[in-house]
């Protein structure tokens, strides 16, 4: 059943952010940086979903085969390597997008995200996922009744590295477009509200992801705290909490991107006319700001009223017959 559940949402997950992909690519007001990093991110999603949809139907199609041989701890860490570094690209994509809120994108240089950068930070994430697996002292390897990463790892301290260093990427991301948020709550702007969307957007993954991890360290320390455990119980709880929690989150990236981001809203309608059926109407245009009375704004004040003979302090009257004799006498 457990396999069933993620077949079908690698499947929805792999069709859903290929449109998102595509969109988000396509949403002209947004800056051309910040456009193709939130692209990353749905591709991320993409390569995510793919290796747990193939994953899935290895296990189904290798399940009943007396012939394949048992899995051990390397071998598994070699086999879930792809879903280490996509969990680790998710984390630091997003926490880019979230440091792009804070700086004009004209003037920044790291986070332009031109292909040669982007490169960089997949190059950085790959780094890191070797340095995770290959830190690890597993010099006999063991037998193991079904693979998972956070089991294959022989050292608990880096079992809990990877999972603070996941949890601290994505609270950073949050915390930055939250403050950056609160910076821009009295502009009325388009970037003020693309924060503000991105806010709901990253808060909301970011306390999903929270979720997985912390209940994925709960199980991991259970299993080596407790003597007496069940083996296959543990390794249902982690499928659960660090495999399908993130499957859920990549299905439901591109509907909250969709529903919260204006310009990507605006771009999904384009693409679709029929989604004005589904998303409620918005206004592209932001209202015009709210300007403070200062002295300079009352000076420009009284000379548009000098300039039409008017006196700013002393409003003009308007007189109108009172009776229908005077509208005869005045016709």
């Amino acid at each position: 059943t457990i396999h069933i559940v993620e077949v079908l949402l690698a499947i929805s997950s792999i069709i859903s952010n290929c449109i998102s992909t595509v969109v988000t690519h396509n949403a002209v007001p947004l800056p051309y940086p910040q456009r193709r990093m939130l692209a990353s991110v749905s591709l991320n999603f993409v390569i995510l979903a793919v290796y747990q949809f193939a994953r899935n139907l290895f296990l189904g199609v290798t399940m009943y085969e007396p012939c394949i041989t048992m899995m051990n701890t390397i071998t598994c860490k070699l086999h879930e390597f792809p879903l280490l570094f996509c969990y680790i690209h998710g984390s630091a994509a997003i926490c880019v997008v979230a440091i792009q809120t804070t700086i004009h994108i004209g003037t920044f240089q790291w986070t332009t995200t031109s292909s040669v950068r982007q490169s960089a930070l997949i190059l950085i994430c790959i780094a890191a996922t070797l340095v995770l697996t290959t830190l690890d002292h597993d010099v006999e390897p063991q037998n193991m009744s079904q693979c998972s990463i956070l089991m294959a790892f022989r050292d608990r301290d880096l079992v809990f590295c990877l999972l603070t260093m996941l949890i601290l990427l994505h609270t950073a991301a949050a915390a930055t477009v939250t403050m950056a948020a609160r910076r821009r709550t009295n502009r009325v702007t388009l970037v003020s509200h693309m924060t503000l969307s991105l806010k709901d957007v990253i808060t909301v993954e970011t306390l999903l992801w929270h979720c997985s991890l912390l209940f994925s360290g709960c199980f991991v320390l259970y299993r080596h705290v407790i003597a007496d455990f069940c083996d296959e119980c543990v390794m249902i709880a982690l499928e659960v909490s660090f495999n399908i929690l993130p499957l859920g989150i990549a299905f439901f990236h591109p509907m909250m991107i969709i529903w919260f981001v204006f310009p990507i809203r605006d771009a999904a309608i384009r693409a679709c006319p029929r989604l004005r059926l589904v998303l409620p109407e918005y206004a592209m245009v932001p209202p015009p700001p709210v300007r403070l009375f200062t002295r300079q704004s009352n000076a420009e004040v009284e000379a548009v009223f000098r300039g039409a003979d008017l006196d700013p302090l002393q409003p003009s009257k308007a007189v109108i017959p009172e009776t229908n004799n005077e509208v005869a006498k005045s016709g």
